[in-house]
């Protein structure tokens, strides 16, 4: 895409936002919910990623990127996060944030 842009001579801001790797953090001899036994009697650990909310998404947001790229993220919030950005809404309004996911939830169901 970048080289694309390049070629036509198209301005292109990019963010990305990190944090969804947590492979570092994963104690290879903590026990696995399934069955109990070690992690790394499964096999080597090659990927484990956790659900970044809002709060890794807004600052990319802020920054005016024309495109976001990020790992893994919570559904919802691909929908709360451009929400709390346009309205202003501060991280701490639980109603407001509900309301957001109510809304972004049930127009994603209504075009099924």
């Amino acid at each position: 895409m970048l080289a694309r842009a390049a070629e036509l001579d198209v301005p292109v801001r990019v963010a990305a936002v990190l944090g969804d790797d947590v492979l570092a953090a994963i104690d290879a001899s903590a026990p696995a919910w399934e069955d109990g036994r070690p992690l790394g009697e499964h096999g080597e650990l090659v990927s484990a990623n956790a659900y970044l909310g809002i709060d890794a998404l807004l600052p990319a947001l802020e920054s005016d990127a024309d495109v976001i790229v990020c790992g893994r993220v919570a559904d919802p919030s691909l929908f709360l996060a451009p929400m709390a950005h346009h309205f202003g809404w501060p991280p701490g309004d639980h109603d407001l944030l509900a309301s957001g996911t109510t809304s972004a939830t049930c127009s994603n169901a209504a075009r099924r």
